[in-house]
């Protein structure tokens, strides 16, 4: 109740706060963090990891608390059980029981919200068995939920996929949206714009600095006009779709991991790129499409293969550096037409 009280209560300066104790413990170069570079040490700087550790340390604590009673109260039950080998098989099912909970809530986009109030409904089912324990537990879930119904940015559409936290926030102008703003796990993502030729027409303002032939989702067809075959991997909501789809392509083959971001970019995307007939939608990792793959492209475009998603939480690879590789660049070039063109944004 704790931990949910520090993450969920409005608090403006404690969310600032535990906003950046990732950037200030990532300051220090022996422990890096993606994204955050590194500082040298000085007395502002080193008080500030200072008051990083003696956040984290008290929290990591809090966290490793909470599993103790359940954990005595599971060795307790094994130890004095009459069968102790079923009783550790069932122990060892309803853990794979829980994975199987866990995977299928991600699938279905709930947001660890839920997560917590399935775990917590029945941790308050196991604990009504123990007169003492009954209401404090169900006192505790009632203002956990509580907590976890606030929200802290409601101008902000926060959503959860299998893979990542997704934030929507629009860019209003004069009653109007112009733009959406994507980010993933709190790092800006995307800009979801429109590029067609009414509203470019209608928003020069927007378009002054650089000539709407050379935006960057636009620019790969001016090395190629009118492709008859086009893969995009890594599509995203649908810009470079629109793009593919605006200058002439006869099909376009649209690859993205992510099943939510493919489906937010249907729903909102101004150009509905993903709703015309000419596109083929493809839920799979980039990598994976280009190696098994037998189809072949008259131009191919790596796009938006930035997962801002590290492979290991004590690693700095990120998972898109296995796109990144020679073996995987050369199974895309074996995707490309004779005279095909092949382009990394």
């Amino acid at each position: 109740m704790t931990l949910a009280g520090l993450v969920k209560l409005p608090w403006k300066g404690l969310h600032d706060v535990i906003g950046s104790l990732s950037f200030l413990l990532g300051a220090i170069s022996d422990v890096h963090v993606w994204g955050v570079p590194s500082v040298p040490l000085s007395w502002s700087s080193g008080s500030g990891v200072v008051v990083a550790v003696a956040m984290v340390v008290p929290l990591f604590a809090l966290l490793a608390l909470a599993f103790i009673p359940i954990g005595q109260m599971v060795g307790w039950l094994l130890e004095n059980a009459e069968n102790g080998i079923l009783a550790y098989s069932v122990n060892v099912l309803g853990s794979l029981a829980g994975i199987l909970l866990y995977t299928l809530l991600c699938f279905l986009y709930q947001p660890p919200a839920v997560w917590f109030l399935v775990a917590g409904a029945m941790l308050v089912i196991l604990l009504w068995k123990i007169p003492t324990l009954r209401w404090t537990s169900v006192l505790a879930f009632a203002a956990c939920v509580g907590l976890l119904s606030l929200s802290v940015a409601p101008d902000t559409a926060v959503l959860w996929s299998p893979y990542q936290k997704l934030e929507m926030s629009p860019h209003v102008e004069a009653g109007e949206t112009v733009s959406y703003d994507l980010l993933t796990n709190d790092s800006w993502y995307q800009h979801v714009i429109d590029l067609s030729p009414g509203f470019v027409a209608s928003h020069p303002n927007y378009f002054r600095d650089v000539p709407i032939s050379l935006n960057a989702y636009n620019l790969p067809y001016r090395f190629y006009p009118n492709p008859p075959s086009v893969l995009i991997l890594g599509s995203g909501m649908g810009n470079d779709v629109a793009a593919a789809l605006r200058n002439g392509a006869e099909r376009v083959v649209a690859v993205e991991i992510d099943p939510l971001i493919l489906k937010l970019g249907k729903q909102i995307h101004f150009e509905k790129p993903y709703d015309s007939s000419r596109v083929q939608q493809v839920v799979d990792d980039a990598r994976s499409y280009v190696e098994n793959s037998r189809d072949r492209f008259d131009l191919i475009v790596f796009s938006l293969l930035d997962s801002h998603t590290t492979s290991s939480h004590f690693s700095n690879i990120r998972i898109d550096n296995y796109v990144y590789t020679v073996e995987a660049l050369q199974a895309a070039k074996k995707l490309l037409e004779p005279n095909g063109v092949f382009i990394i944004k």
